[in-house]
């Protein structure tokens, strides 16, 4: 694998592309990880971090049609709070 290493971006999406041709990890690209928290947030009422939705965006993208696969989704601090904390009267 040669990578230029000053370019920290393309070193590690080199490392990734490596990953995931020799071990089978699945990669998902920002758009995909958009429309996974799109989906959580529009279909399950989950509002997830960018990191915590990424299984859901594999799935969604074909990338594990056929297996027996499940994610865990943990729903961002954000959506917690903003259904504990009261409305502000100012």
């Amino acid at each position: 694998m040669r990578s230029n290493t000053s370019d920290p971006t393309r070193l590690l999406s080199a490392i990734c592309r490596e990953l995931s041709r020799t071990l089978g990890i699945l990669t998902v690209s920002d758009a995909e990880i958009r429309i996974a928290m799109t989906f959580l947030l529009t279909e399950l009422r989950v509002l997830a971090e960018p990191a915590g939705a990424t299984a859901v965006a594999a799935i969604l993208a074909g990338g594990v049609y056929g297996k027996g696969v499940g994610a865990i989704v943990s729903p961002s601090r954000s959506s917690a709070s903003a259904r504990t904390t009261p409305a502000s009267s100012s």
